[in-house]
């Protein structure tokens, strides 16, 4: 028998909700004239942070168990993965910081639905594994981090083992990484730091099973790294279903002259300079940066000029997809530019804006090809990118705004939480064994 006392159903205990209701976008309320809108919401801000802090500091170290269902359970599962949206208050914008916060939420509903009990713990950072590993069915970790590989080492032989992966093999991207600070140096003679180095253990070839969110390009990163006998398994990427395109409302014979680069953390790895390097001096065109773009002084240093000076570069910074300067930004322009050194496939940088219509230029390290819907660059030299604006910049408005539909289309039938639910269940099942496909009873 499984033991589940103490353990509350999943919509209780989880305090998020999977799904964009449950969301406020309290910069939008109408009834706060603005200046007030704003302080409502830093004061909101500030509250789920300190709330946020406030319970992951309370369950630092401690196992969060989830279970929904009538019937007894089948087993037990330890998740070391995600574990932040669990401390999330329910309605806080910390929620759509990141669409691997529903991911969590998303893989616990599957496990109970094939009748397994979830044990989640932080992935890394914690001095020890979890206690009596015997106890677990299975293991997964998200990606290879700390805690997973010592869990790797300890954990009983019969124990089924998965790595879920969202990123390309350590080899690969900290090598691309390198690479492109080592490139920034011999162009500007500032050593950037590196931000995106993956801890280096052998996880992948320890596992009985993989699921890799990705394509044939993410897979082919680990090879060599994998066991002989391993199945690997795929999922699609999926980004906010709630983002939804506002084709009408674009002119389309300005925005095929508007570019935007959208990312995070690792301003190099994610191709940010090489966009700022291509758009120097480029006439009649206008590139708008979203992310971090002055959290790295290292990175202002190298690249002042082009992020504060440039008449036709538009520093946005952070920008919320929530947010009406998300919505703002991506009316203005119709392409998204995005020259990733490394990537799962269809980055959600990459979905999120395709979801608003904007069309992808990336890198195969974002997408191995892109139809009739967007670009992917033979290369990431600076020429290339060059190249490639000047052509997408002339193009006839209608056939933008074609492509642009298209773009949306792709990912609203391919990369949405449905399809990549369906898939990860089918994956589980398949690696758990055929027993939970017959285990949900609707409860």
């Amino acid at each position: 028998m499984i033991e589940t006392s103490g353990i509350g159903k999943i919509n209780t205990l989880m305090r998020v909700n999977i799904g964009p209701s449950c969301m406020v976008n309290w910069s939008s309320l109408s009834m706060f004239p603005s200046k007030i809108s704003w302080l409502t919401s830093t004061i909101i801000g500030h509250f789920d942070n300190i709330l946020f802090k406030t319970r992951k500091n309370y369950h630092k170290g401690k196992i969060k168990s989830y279970f929904q269902g009538s019937r007894e359970p089948l087993g037990r599962v330890l998740v070391l993965g995600k574990v932040t949206p669990f401390f999330m208050r329910k309605g806080s914008t910390k929620y759509s910081n990141h669409q691997s916060n529903w991911k969590a939420l998303a893989m616990t509903q599957i496990f109970n639905r094939l009748g397994y009990v979830v044990d989640y713990y932080p992935m890394a950072g914690e001095p020890k594994p979890p206690e009596d590993l015997a106890r677990y069915d299975a293991v997964l970790g998200w990606n290879c981090r700390s805690t997973f590989y010592d869990v790797l080492k300890s954990v009983p032989p019969e124990t089924q083992k998965i790595l879920y992966a969202t990123e390309m093999h350590w080899s690969y991207q900290n090598a691309k990484e390198k690479e492109r600070l080592d490139q920034v140096y011999d162009r500007r003679g500032v050593r950037i730091k590196p931000k995106r180095q993956v801890p280096e253990y052998p996880c992948s070839s320890l596992v009985d099973a993989m699921i890799i969110m990705g394509d044939e390009y993410t897979i082919d990163s680990y090879d060599g790294y994998i066991g002989e006998n391993t199945p690997v398994y795929t999922v699609p990427n999926a980004g906010f279903d709630f983002i939804t395109p506002e084709l009408d409302d674009r002119d389309y014979n300005t925005a095929r002259k508007n570019f935007l680069w959208f990312g995070g953390s690792g301003l190099v790895l994610k191709g940010l300079d090489r966009v700022l390097e291509a758009f120097n001096g480029l006439e009649d065109v206008h590139l708008y940066t979203c992310g971090p773009t002055t959290a790295d002084p290292d990175f202002v240093d190298a690249y002042e000029t082009e992020l504060f000076e440039a008449e036709n570069i538009h520093n946005v910074g952070w920008v919320d997809i929530k947010s009406k300067a998300f919505d703002d930004v991506t009316t203005k322009c119709a392409y998204l530019l995005y020259p990733s050194g490394s990537e799962a496939a269809f980055p959600g940088a990459v979905i999120n804006t395709m979801r608003r219509g904007l069309i992808p230029i990336v890198t195969k390290d974002c997408m191995e090809s892109a139809g009739d819907w967007g670009d992917v660059l033979e290369d990431a030299e600076i020429e290339t990118i060059r190249n490639c604006v000047r052509k997408a910049a002339t193009r006839d408005p209608e056939t933008v705004r074609s492509m642009s539909e298209r773009a949306f289309e792709k990912v609203d039938s391919e990369n949405t939480r449905t399809a990549y639910r369906e898939q990860l269940h089918a994956s589980l099942a398949r690696i758990l064994g055929d027993a939970g496909l017959e285990y949900y009873d609707g409860s």
